[in-house]
């Protein structure tokens, strides 16, 4: 198999060609998947969980740093601020300056405030605590260290957050929309395949790849270099096949 020193799931070769970070370094890699919107809340739940399993199962995640919280969950994998809160604050302890954070976000929002779903009703942002401010949600992102912070945030408001989540202490990307980027998950999963998605032709899939499109921020230049990590073609061949 290829080798992966500092067991991260990551390859010497994809490290340092794709990556460009030392492969004797452990990269940890966490994503933090939220889903309120509930318009067909069955059917975007399972999109979240779909994509939750397919970092851990094919993008070698670690189960215990890939969280899914949805509006039909209950308990602490619930869409509510609070819990959607105390798992960011659990990324602030658990990442390093050598880490990945992936924020993946849909929800209904205003242009300046951000709706989560902790209420027992399932298509209504309640309670009052559950709609909160860009500002607030861009606090947290402050706590956080990492290598990259790469957030996919969805909602009707979207581009209002730009002015309230441009600036960090670390390095952050972020898109306004999830673009193709579940699509091509399904698509994955499901065997076909959609050729025109390595654009480059290295035989890997960015973000940008995946999801389509330009990211709304990237200040340091880093999109196109961003992976959720090693996926090729032929990797999820034999994956699929076991």
């Amino acid at each position: 198999g290829a080798l992966d020193p500092d067991k991260d799931g990551m390859s010497t070769s994809f490290e340092i060609e794709q990556l460009k970070t030392d492969p004797y370094t452990h990269n940890g890699r966490y994503a933090l998947i939220l889903e309120t919107t509930m318009n067909v809340p069955e059917n975007e739940a399972r999109e979240a969980e779909n994509l939750g399993k397919f970092l851990v199962n094919h993008y070698k995640f670690r189960p215990e740093n890939v969280v899914v919280l949805t509006g039909i969950a209950s308990g602490e994998n619930r869409a509510s601020y609070k819990n959607f809160k105390t798992r960011m604050e659990d990324l602030a302890r658990k990442s390093t300056g050598n880490g990945f954070v992936y924020l993946i976000t849909s929800a209904h929002s205003s242009t300046t405030h951000m709706g989560f779903l902790g209420g027992d009703t399932r298509y209504a942002i309640q309670p009052p605590e559950d709609i909160v401010p860009f500002r607030e949600i861009d606090a947290l992102m402050d706590t956080i260290d990492a290598k990259v912070l790469t957030h996919m945030h969805e909602s009707s408001n979207a581009r209002s957050a730009l002015p309230y989540w441009k600036d960090g202490p670390v390095p952050r990307v972020i898109y306004f929309g999830h673009g193709k980027l579940f699509q091509t998950i399904g698509g994955w999963s499901s065997g076909h395949w959609n050729s025109a998605v390595d654009l480059d032709g290295d035989g890997q899939y960015s973000i940008s790849e995946m999801r389509g499109g330009s990211p709304g921020l990237d200040t340091h230049g880093l999109a196109k270099r961003l992976y959720f990590g090693e996926l090729n073609k032929e990797g999820l061949i034999i994956l699929e096949a076991k």
